[in-house]
Protein backbone atom coordinates (compact mmCIF):
# COMPACT_ATOMS: atom_id res chain seq x y z
CA UNK A 1 0.00 0.00 0.00
CA UNK A 2 1.54 3.58 -0.93
CA UNK A 3 1.33 6.20 1.23
CA UNK A 4 -1.46 7.89 -0.78
CA UNK A 5 -3.51 4.98 -0.64
CA UNK A 6 -3.41 5.40 3.20
CA UNK A 7 -6.61 6.20 5.24
CA UNK A 8 -7.70 7.24 8.60
CA UNK A 9 -10.14 4.49 10.68
CA UNK A 10 -11.51 1.19 9.08
CA UNK A 11 -10.25 0.68 5.35
CA UNK A 12 -11.16 -2.28 3.05
CA UNK A 13 -9.09 -2.89 -0.01
CA UNK A 14 -9.83 -6.10 -1.94
CA UNK A 15 -7.30 -7.66 -4.49
CA UNK A 16 -8.22 -9.13 -7.11
CA UNK A 17 -6.24 -11.59 -9.86
CA UNK A 18 -7.11 -12.83 -13.47
CA UNK A 19 -4.78 -15.24 -15.27
CA UNK A 20 -5.89 -17.66 -17.87
CA UNK A 21 -5.45 -21.43 -17.23
CA UNK A 22 -3.51 -23.14 -19.34
CA UNK A 23 -6.68 -24.77 -21.21
CA UNK A 24 -7.40 -20.98 -22.02
CA UNK A 25 -10.12 -20.74 -19.60
CA UNK A 26 -10.28 -17.18 -17.43
CA UNK A 27 -9.44 -17.63 -13.56
CA UNK A 28 -9.60 -15.12 -10.88
CA UNK A 29 -9.33 -14.68 -6.83
CA UNK A 30 -10.09 -12.05 -4.58
CA UNK A 31 -8.31 -11.38 -1.02
CA UNK A 32 -9.82 -8.87 1.05
CA UNK A 33 -7.41 -6.53 3.58
CA UNK A 34 -8.58 -4.77 6.07
CA UNK A 35 -6.37 -1.48 7.52
CA UNK A 36 -7.02 0.40 10.44
CA UNK A 37 -5.13 3.69 9.79
CA UNK A 38 -3.59 5.56 12.88
CA UNK A 39 -2.82 9.19 12.99
CA UNK A 40 0.14 11.00 14.82
CA UNK A 41 -1.33 14.33 16.00
CA UNK A 42 0.98 16.79 17.49
CA UNK A 43 0.60 20.19 18.59
CA UNK A 44 3.60 21.53 20.39
CA UNK A 45 2.71 25.19 22.01
CA UNK A 46 5.84 27.49 22.48
CA UNK A 47 5.52 29.94 25.45
CA UNK A 48 7.86 33.33 25.26
CA UNK A 49 8.84 36.34 27.20
CA UNK A 50 10.10 39.36 26.19
CA UNK A 51 11.16 42.77 28.36
CA UNK A 52 11.47 46.40 28.05
CA UNK A 53 14.91 48.04 28.55
CA UNK A 54 14.32 50.93 29.71
CA UNK A 55 18.17 51.71 29.82
CA UNK A 56 18.09 51.48 26.38
CA UNK A 57 15.10 52.05 25.48
CA UNK A 58 14.25 49.20 23.24
CA UNK A 59 12.44 45.36 23.40
CA UNK A 60 15.31 42.35 24.48
CA UNK A 61 14.97 39.49 22.57
CA UNK A 62 11.87 37.09 22.80
CA UNK A 63 13.06 34.24 25.07
CA UNK A 64 11.97 30.68 25.57
CA UNK A 65 12.65 30.89 29.05
CA UNK A 66 11.35 27.09 30.34
CA UNK A 67 13.59 27.66 33.82
CA UNK A 68 12.87 30.31 36.29
CA UNK A 69 14.72 32.94 36.80
CA UNK A 70 14.22 34.50 32.79
CA UNK A 71 14.67 37.75 31.96
CA UNK A 72 14.46 40.69 35.11
CA UNK A 73 12.47 43.49 35.03
CA UNK A 74 11.93 46.48 36.78
CA UNK A 75 8.37 47.31 37.99
CA UNK A 76 8.53 50.56 35.61
CA UNK A 77 9.49 47.89 32.61
CA UNK A 78 7.43 46.19 30.63
CA UNK A 79 6.33 42.35 29.72
CA UNK A 80 4.91 40.52 26.86
CA UNK A 81 4.31 37.30 26.09
CA UNK A 82 4.39 34.89 22.45
CA UNK A 83 2.31 31.82 21.79
CA UNK A 84 3.19 30.22 19.06
CA UNK A 85 1.31 26.93 17.99
CA UNK A 86 2.32 24.24 15.68
CA UNK A 87 0.47 21.36 14.19
CA UNK A 88 3.86 19.37 13.62
CA UNK A 89 1.70 15.70 13.44
CA UNK A 90 0.12 13.64 9.74
CA UNK A 91 -3.41 15.02 10.08
CA UNK A 92 -5.14 18.68 10.47
CA UNK A 93 -6.28 19.56 13.55
CA UNK A 94 -9.48 21.40 14.52
CA UNK A 95 -11.12 23.22 17.53
CA UNK A 96 -7.39 24.66 18.53
CA UNK A 97 -7.09 26.36 21.60
CA UNK A 98 -4.95 28.26 23.46
CA UNK A 99 -4.89 29.31 26.95
CA UNK A 100 -2.85 30.57 29.63
CA UNK A 101 -2.92 29.90 33.66
CA UNK A 102 -2.06 33.49 34.28
CA UNK A 103 -3.60 36.06 31.03
CA UNK A 104 -6.91 36.21 29.72
CA UNK A 105 -6.00 35.97 26.43
CA UNK A 106 -9.19 36.27 24.40
CA UNK A 107 -9.36 39.64 26.54
CA UNK A 108 -6.00 40.44 25.47
CA UNK A 109 -6.64 40.11 22.31
CA UNK A 110 -5.12 37.17 21.25
CA UNK A 111 -6.55 34.97 18.23
CA UNK A 112 -5.34 32.37 16.70
CA UNK A 113 -6.34 30.02 13.79
CA UNK A 114 -8.91 27.30 15.35
CA UNK A 115 -7.86 24.77 12.56
CA UNK A 116 -4.66 23.94 11.26
CA UNK A 117 -2.94 21.71 8.41
CA UNK A 118 -0.32 20.20 8.72
CA UNK A 119 2.84 22.12 8.84
CA UNK A 120 0.38 25.13 9.88
CA UNK A 121 1.31 27.80 12.37
CA UNK A 122 -0.50 30.49 14.28
CA UNK A 123 0.66 33.12 16.86
CA UNK A 124 0.10 35.69 18.80
CA UNK A 125 1.58 37.87 21.54
CA UNK A 126 0.05 40.13 24.60
CA UNK A 127 1.24 42.16 27.31
CA UNK A 128 1.51 41.11 30.78
CA UNK A 129 1.51 42.26 33.67
CA UNK A 130 4.49 43.03 36.14
CA UNK A 131 4.46 41.36 39.07
CA UNK A 132 7.59 41.32 42.08
CA UNK A 133 9.33 38.20 42.35
CA UNK A 134 9.67 35.45 40.33
CA UNK A 135 6.85 34.95 37.68
CA UNK A 136 5.56 31.59 35.65
CA UNK A 137 2.82 31.58 32.99
CA UNK A 138 1.94 28.17 31.68
CA UNK A 139 0.27 28.19 27.96
CA UNK A 140 -2.03 25.13 26.82
CA UNK A 141 -2.80 24.32 23.40
CA UNK A 142 -5.34 21.62 22.08
CA UNK A 143 -6.79 20.51 19.09
CA UNK A 144 -8.93 17.23 17.97
CA UNK A 145 -7.77 14.98 15.28
CA UNK A 146 -9.85 13.44 12.58
CA UNK A 147 -10.55 10.23 14.73
CA UNK A 148 -11.56 12.81 17.43
CA UNK A 149 -8.46 12.42 19.52
CA UNK A 150 -7.72 15.51 21.35
CA UNK A 151 -4.11 16.12 21.74
CA UNK A 152 -2.56 19.21 24.27
CA UNK A 153 0.86 20.40 25.17
CA UNK A 154 1.80 22.97 27.53
CA UNK A 155 4.64 25.28 27.86
CA UNK A 156 6.17 27.66 30.68
CA UNK A 157 7.69 31.19 30.46
CA UNK A 158 9.19 32.81 33.27
CA UNK A 159 10.54 36.05 34.30
CA UNK A 160 11.46 38.21 37.59
CA UNK A 161 9.81 41.20 38.67
CA UNK A 162 12.65 43.52 40.52
CA UNK A 163 11.41 46.41 42.50
CA UNK A 164 13.12 49.88 41.12
CA UNK A 165 15.93 50.57 42.58
CA UNK A 166 15.89 54.21 44.28
CA UNK A 167 18.63 55.61 46.47
CA UNK A 168 18.07 58.02 49.15
CA UNK A 169 20.38 60.63 49.57
CA UNK A 170 20.25 62.34 53.30
CA UNK A 171 22.29 66.27 53.35
CA UNK A 172 23.18 67.67 56.63
CA UNK A 173 24.21 71.24 56.71
CA UNK A 174 26.08 72.36 60.37
CA UNK A 175 26.70 76.14 60.38
CA UNK A 176 29.08 77.41 63.19
CA UNK A 177 29.76 80.70 64.25
CA UNK A 178 31.84 83.16 63.33
CA UNK A 179 33.16 80.20 60.69
CA UNK A 180 32.36 78.83 57.87
CA UNK A 181 32.67 74.81 57.10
Amino acid sequence: MQRADWALGHDQKTATVVADTPGGTPDYDKDPATNYGYSTPEIPVTNRVRVFDRHLGTWCPWEDANDPTGPSVTSDGKIRFQFIVRNTGDVPLVNVTLTDDMLDLGAAGCVISTSLAVNETTACAVFGSWEEGQHTNTATATGVDPLQKEVEDTDPANYYGQGTPSIDVLKRVRVFSGGSW
